[in-house]
């Protein structure tokens, strides 16, 4: 996890149940997980690799970079936002897709596509099937502890996504969408206003009764 970059991101998750920490780190294409938060004077010697060997995953690759094996042995793209839900899946942003390590250890495609395969324009009103969603650039993540909801931060458009695998917009509003759909309801729910945002990220993810909690430019919603 060494880096002189000063410009550089770790994104961190915590699992809402055990408290632990998880670190994803875009620069060494690798998931991590501290063994003790106190008392450590060797960095080195205190995390443990949960995802990624370091290798590139590339498109089209012939064993899918690993899904279906053990998440220490797959390749990854270039890691982002994770988040944990309540029964430890572990969630993170790879490349253009969301990719999913189980409480087993085995690493899988839980959204979109590593193909190179264009991003396709979602609905403005309704659900999606999550088969059909293909992400333009994800970069962040917040899960709810209430029903286990995956939020999704691409391009500046929040995604909702149910266990179900229902996906929905939560924020923003698409370039295609027309200004007639910005007050309607998704698949029985209200969702907030569909408004650009702006330099959007989750700051604190979801609050403890199920909000999202984001931050679009200097304003916290």
């Amino acid at each position: 996890m060494k880096n002189n970059n000063p410009a550089h991101r770790y994104y961190l998750a915590t699992d809402p149940v055990t408290g632990q920490l998880y670190v994803s780190d875009t620069n060494s294409r690798k998931i991590y997980r501290p063994k003790s938060l106190s008392g450590t004077k060797d960095l080195q010697s205190n995390i443990e690799v949960v995802a990624g060997t370091g290798e590139h995953c590339l498109p089209f690759d012939e064993n899918h970079c690993g899904d279906g094996g053990k998440a220490t042995e797959a390749s990854l793209t270039g890691p982002k936002g994770i988040a944990v839900d309540k029964s430890g899946l572990i969630y993170f942003v790879d490349g253009t897709t969301i990719r999913k390590v189980d409480q087993n250890g085995i690493v899988s495609t839980f959204l979109g596509s590593n193909d190179l395969t264009s991003a396709r324009p979602l609905t403005c009103d309704n659900s999606m099937d999550i088969n059909q969603v293909i992400l333009e650039w994800p970069t962040d993540l917040a899960v709810s502890p209430m029903d286990n909801t995956l939020y999704v931060l691409d391009n500046n458009i929040v995604l909702r996504i149910t266990e179900y695998g229902q996906v929905s917009i939560a924020a923003g509003r698409p370039s295609h969408c027309p200004l007639a759909g910005l007050e309607r309801g998704v698949a029985g729910g209200q969702r907030a206003p569909l408004t650009p945002l702006e330099s959007c990220r989750f700051d604190h993810g979801i609050l403890p009764r199920g909000h999202l909690h984001r931050r679009d430019g200097l304003r916290g919603r």
